[in-house]
């Protein structure tokens, strides 16, 4: 087992500590809905799909897929001769953005220091991850945002302000029940639509929550045929208290793309190794790189450190490339797309 897989295991065991507030993991919920798509029912992401892109480093990602057409069916006769139908094929470009971060250890500095080697590593690792979580959760929602619908051809009760389903106040209750009408009502259907809301919408959902079947009011159905996701990195627009994204499950996914040596797993002598390994938290796979050196350390710390004028250093290095994966659409203007977005006004 590689030094960074063991470090990893530790982080999972690491118990609470008094500063564990300084440093808080966010809500990833437009995140989640990406990796979740991999392994949902009728995904859009094949292990085929997985495993060109895991070993595809230095090479563009491009996939097969068929464009729109508008088909008519003759009425009222029956042709004598039957008229070619080709499929329009094309390859959808995939953009892969690399993600990193890496940090060193000083095992020389715990000798005479009241923070411990591990209380450290797992500190610097979770500060870090947290991090990642916020840029991955904000570049989900660029994502969502992008390819989000703007032909409507149903509404009910609530209007359209750029390219997003709009709600008064007073009809915010029923929401998330019109949510899925107006998605089958673009020939979207699913028995679980996927969620991803702000503070905004989680708060009116709460309130729902209060109508059960002891109350003279029943509203869970607004929200029981939905998977809930919530998000702290979605804001409002000024003059509304709510906004989110509906999305038809099988409609986004995630891939990953590591370096060679991280999959050749790499062993340079004793003091150098590539690899890979699942990050907590996320749970996805990223690539591991460490090695040893010897530095002067004694600036890092001030006082604490002044005396390691030369140090053994353990250096970590974490990286991945990921692509964003929405279903294809190849007329976003004009055909539906399985990502609404919507919003609740702010009280009149």
């Amino acid at each position: 087992m590689s030094i960074v897989l063991t470090r990893l295991q530790e982080y999972r065991a690491a118990s609470p500590e008094a500063s564990k507030y300084t440093t808080r993991t966010t809500r990833a919920g437009a995140f989640d809905c990406y990796a979740l798509g991999n392994s949902e029912l009728g995904s859009i992401v094949t292990q085929d799909m997985l495993d060109e892109a895991a070993a595809s480093a230095g090479r563009d990602i491009k996939i097969p897929v068929f464009d729109s057409e508008s088909i008519s069916i003759t009425s009222g006769t029956r042709p004598v001769s039957i008229s070619d139908s080709e499929n329009t094929s094309a390859l959808m470009s995939v953009t892969k953005n690399v993600y990193s971060w890496g940090f060193t250890m000083t095992p020389a500095q715990y000798m005479n220091n009241e923070i411990k080697y591990r209380q450290d590593w797992q500190r610097k690792f979770k500060k870090y991850l947290d991090a990642l979580i916020v840029q991955l959760e904000t570049d989900a929602l660029t994502e969502l945002n992008t390819n989000k619908n703007q032909p409507y051809s149903e509404l009910l009760v609530h209007t359209e302000v750029s390219d997003t389903i709009t709600s008064t106040d007073a009809n915010k209750d029923r929401l998330l029940g019109d949510l899925s009408v107006i998605m089958n009502a673009h020939d979207f259907y699913s028995d679980k639509l996927r969620i991803v809301g702000n503070p905004g919408v989680q708060g009116f959902i709460r309130q729902q929550e209060k109508y059960g079947q002891l109350n003279q009011e029943n509203k869970t159905l607004e929200y029981l045929d939905k998977t809930l996701h919530f998000t702290n990195q979605l804001s409002n627009a000024v003059g509304y208290q709510a906004t989110g994204y509906a999305i038809n499950p099988g409609s986004l996914g995630l891939l990953f793309t590591h370096e060679p040596d991280a999959i050749m797993r790499t062993r340079l002598g004793e003091s150098t190794e590539f690899d890979t390994a699942m990050v907590p938290v996320l749970n996805i796979p990223m690539s591991t790189y460490y090695y040893e050196s010897r530095e002067d350390q004694s600036a890092i710390a001030g006082a604490a450190s002044s005396h390691l004028t030369r140090a053994g250093v353990e250096n970590f290095g974490f990286s991945v490339e990921i692509a964003f994966i929405t279903a294809y659409n190849d007329d976003l203007v004009n055909n539906a797309s399985p990502i609404m977005k919507f919003q609740v006004a702010d009280p009149a």
